[in-house]
């Protein structure tokens, strides 16, 4: 998410066309990231461990839009939703003077499991294909500092 663009509370409250999407996992979404900002705004806090499970499967979040929605969305979309997430920390811990004495640590609990679970169901599309190189499964998940 760009600076400027809708925040994050406007983001929660969308949602695209009529291709259903699991509310559920919204429901999930939105309250971790209500969760994670109180345990951000408590000062008492040094040490703030957060877990938001996207970008797995059951896409709920259409980039093109900006918005919860499914219409065409793929693993890729989920992605973009966790990139707007942790745009949504920086932003937080920014107005409160604190991102430049901040260690963020972003880690993956597993890689993306394309063929062993992924390439073939009704989730996978040609974009996650493409964007996997052919369903292309690397075991080293992400880590990042």
């Amino acid at each position: 998410m760009a600076h400027g663009d809708a925040s994050e509370s406007d983001l929660l409250h969308k949602h695209s066309g009529p291709v259903p999407v699991d509310w559920n996992h919204v429901a999930d979404y939105r309250k971790l990231l209500t969760a994670g900002d109180r345990f951000l705004d408590d000062l008492s806090l040094s040490f703030v461990l957060i877990h938001m499970p996207v970008p797995h499967p059951g896409e709920i979040y259409d980039r093109r839009i900006g918005a919860f929605g499914k219409a065409g969305a793929s693993y890729l979309d989920n992605l973009a939703l966790a990139d707007r997430y942790l745009d949504h920390v920086h932003l937080l811990l920014e107005q409160r003077g604190e991102w430049n004495s901040s260690t963020i640590v972003i880690i993956g609990d597993h890689s993306w499991r394309t063929k062993l679970v992924w390439v073939g169901s009704p989730e996978w599309t040609a974009e996650d294909q493409a964007a996997s190189n052919g369903g292309e499964y690397d075991d080293r998940p992400a880590y990042i500092v």
